[in-house]
């Protein structure tokens, strides 16, 4: 245990690591009201949202280093770095994971019904309710909030487009090029004295150059 932490559990080898600093913001998130449902409910929630990190991370190969949830949330922490897209894309989790949760939640409610009151509607209020919102303040593009990273996934994705379009249409130009040499090729063939099998191999050279891959 490290001084104020203790260890809860391992994903994929990484600790997953509780702050004492957890009672005090469960204590604030409930008015200060000794709720231990509600309290576990957004204990779950934060953990949700840093596992939709982690599991990103490992899709990229890379290695989580640890899960933290404290105080003030939660974080993934990873190494290496990796790509501006990558790094992106796995900010994109936590708010990824939360949205199954949101789903998960809800088509269990149109299953058992909505609770009225008890545990179970605390469970729902934080897993439907309080997650939409912090959904949308982890989406709001300032650090340290998730949004800071998550945007410029946007610009990356539309540089990536255009380069694919401007690949294509060199490639369009130059296979147009190939074929009106050919073209001409052909004409020259005609017009030549080849005899019929050196006509027949270049009439082969402009099937196999021309045909369109699907």
């Amino acid at each position: 245990m490290y001084s104020g932490w203790w260890t809860i559990g391992s994903f994929r080898s990484a600790p997953i690591r509780l702050h004492w600093s957890v009672l005090i913001g469960a204590l604030l998130f409930s008015g200060f009201h000794v709720e231990p449902a509600l309290w576990l409910a957004f204990l779950l929630l934060i953990l949700v949202h840093e596992l939709g990190h982690a599991i990103l991370v490992k899709a990229y190969r890379l290695h989580v280093i640890e899960i933290a949830l404290h105080g003030m949330g939660g974080h993934c922490a990873y190494s290496p770095p990796g790509t501006s897209k990558q790094s992106a894309v796995i900010a994109w989790g936590g708010v990824l994971a939360q949205a199954c949760l949101l789903a998960a939640t809800v088509a269990a409610t149109h299953v058992f019904g909505l609770p009225l009151f008890g545990p179970a509607y605390q469970f729902y209020y934080v897993f439907a309710t309080v997650n939409v919102f912090v959904i949308f303040l982890n989406l709001l593009p300032f650090r340290p909030l998730d949004g800071a990273n998550a945007w410029r996934l946007v610009p990356i994705l539309i540089r990536q487009m255009r380069t694919r379009v401007d690949a294509q249409a060199r490639v369009r130009r130059r296979r147009e090029q190939v074929q009106e040499h050919l073209r001409v090729l052909d004409k020259a063939a005609d017009e030549s004295e080849l005899d019929e099998e050196g006509r027949r191999l270049v009439r082969e050279l402009i099937e196999k150059t021309t045909k369109t891959k699907r």
